[in-house]
């Protein structure tokens, strides 16, 4: 089982999402609980260019932003915001 995190910065922007957002955002994170890279659940996970063990989770138009410490069970999101901002 691993352990989900957030920076301050993701909780402080988590709080300005619409509502549906937070919801679906809450259904993903309990299936990425066992697996973060889940394969055959409809979950859109794909890892970031140049960077290791960075992942994006796209639910609409908003991207949240994370990293998997596999050493201490850990998936750490870190940040989150729409498609066009959140990769500036």
């Amino acid at each position: 089982m691993f352990e989900i995190e957030f920076s301050k910065n993701f909780i402080k922007s988590l709080d300005k999402m619409p509502d549906n957002i937070v919801r679906e955002l809450y259904a993903d994170l309990t299936k990425m609980i066992t697996n973060p890279l889940p394969s055959n659940v409809a979950v859109d996970i794909k890892k970031l260019h140049g960077k290791t063990d960075h992942y994006r989770l796209r639910i609409g138009k908003y991207r949240f932003l994370f990293t998997i410490i596999k050493k201490q069970l850990v998936v750490y999101f870190f940040d989150l915001g729409s498609r066009g901002d959140i990769y500036k």
